[in-house]
């Protein structure tokens, strides 16, 4: 799976306008009827792509306020009302110390649902990582943590091939 897998930074993302003209095309192409036509390249054509591709989508946030940070709620918004993401197994890994996360949690099952989402409850969990688990270079070194990641990668690919047989 590493070899087949993508990450992509909410930063990149343009914020997404409330303009009900607003279209986003197939291609990824941003179309608002109000700016006179005018087509706009959108920098989420990729991530949209990407996840059409997936068999399924794991997703780590951290909880910022209560809630997704703005900028991965952006980038999730970017995905309500495409087809990209609807019916697609979906999981995450709330990380975050015991007792916080829940409000994060929340929140992306709310915009998943709008998504269409396929939510594979069983791989969804709560696997806590402090600093000293994550090496220099990002990466989780903790055995336990890295069995728990493994785990739920199992049950997300399971769940996938559930969802892909009632297709």
């Amino acid at each position: 799976m590493p070899g087949d897998s993508q990450a992509y930074g909410a930063g990149s993302i343009p914020v997404i306008r409330s303009c009900k003209k607003a279209q986003v095309s197939d291609l990824g192409l941003l179309r608002c009827v109000s700016c006179v036509g005018r087509v706009v390249r959108c920098l989420c054509a990729g991530l949209r792509a990407a996840i059409g591709e997936a068999a399924a989508v794991l997703i780590c946030t951290p909880e910022y306020a209560g809630t997704l940070p703005g900028s991965f709620k952006n980038l999730l918004d970017w995905t309500v009302g495409g087809t990209e993401i609807c019916d697609k197994p979906v999981a995450w890994v709330n990380a975050a110390a015991p007792g916080r996360g829940r409000g994060a949690e929340a929140t992306l099952r709310l915009v998943l649902g709008y998504t269409g989402a396929a939510i594979v409850e069983s791989a969804c969990a709560r696997i806590p990582v402090a600093p000293h688990m994550v090496g220099a270079d990002g990466l989780v070194t903790d055995p336990d943590v890295r069995e728990q990641i493994g785990n739920v990668l199992a049950l997300l690919a399971e769940g996938s091939a559930d969802v892909s047989r009632t297709r």
